[in-house]
């Protein structure tokens, strides 16, 4: 029988999901689509829907990968992956002060601030009104019109990233913004690649606070003993890492039954 986990989102999606099959995870390492990735585990590991919350009207029993916002998505592959290797997750990084690199292990459940979307954000979607956000940009105020992102918009960000890399981050925002008041469509993506980037951040962790899901921002200790001081870092959930399974830990538990597992 399968490992299930229940998965509630950052919207109120209630999901059951259940552990990959080895089928699966070939199918990932043969891959050469890694936003499909996502999609494809989500669609095969659903069990049931449990509670669509109130963002969603899927008829029971339908599962719409694409509709499902950008936190909803990232709640569900942590599911699956906490339900196929567990919660402990280990990555690699290099210390910002001392450039020592050390492997730092985590509980994607505990250790992760997992946050609900914000009620306003969510009643914002369902009417399609979008946030309306002052801007200073140089001499000038701007008003970003911006609503929380969906798949199909990040999807379409990311392909667009992949052919102009430099310009990623402003795909990244811009999947969001909807309208800058006084800039042509055309212009929205250089008008974000031209703001301060103190101002950037600020309209980002504004977004990110609205979104809810995953905040993937961690503190970690260098691991280096002439070093040991702390900083924030980024645990890499979107890379391939996610889906390697962990290293056995035989060292530290002893020497495993061979009789029984599970």
């Amino acid at each position: 029988m399968s490992t299930t986990r229940q998965v509630k989102c950052c919207t109120g999606l209630t999901v059951t999901v259940r552990e990959m099959t080895g089928h699966e995870i070939s199918a990932l390492k043969q891959s050469r689509n890694a936003d499909d990735d996502g999609a494809y585990l989500a669609n095969q590991c659903l069990v049931n829907v449990d509670d669509t919350g109130p963002l969603y009207d899927w008829p029971t029993g339908q599962f719409v990968v694409d509709d499902l916002a950008a936190g909803d998505l990232a709640e569900i592959l942590i599911g699956v992956r906490c339900a196929t290797f567990g919660n402990e997750f280990t990555f690699a990084l290099a210390c910002p002060y001392c450039g020592d690199g050390h492997e730092y292990t985590i509980d994607l459940q505990r250790d992760l601030e997992h946050r609900p979307m914000d009620e306003e954000a969510i009643d914002r979607l369902l009417r399609k009104e979008p946030f309306q956000t002052e801007v200073q940009a140089g001499t000038k105020t701007h008003v970003v019109q911006w609503l929380p992102a969906r798949r199909r918009q990040l999807l379409k960000a990311r392909k667009q990233a992949k052919l102009n890399p430099e310009r990623a981050y402003a795909w990244a925002v811009s999947t969001r913004v909807l309208e800058v008041s006084g800039v042509h469509e055309n212009g929205k993506l250089a008008w974000l690649e031209d703001l301060g980037v103190g101002m950037l951040a600020k309209l980002v962790d504004l977004m990110d606070y609205y979104d809810g899901g995953i905040n993937g921002d961690i503190e970690l200790r260098c691991g280096s003993d002439a070093c040991r001081k702390t900083f924030v870092a980024t645990v890499p959930l979107d890379s391939e890492a996610l889906w390697q399974r962990p290293k056995p830990r035989w060292a530290k538990q002893g020497r495993p039954d061979h009789r029984r597992i599970g």
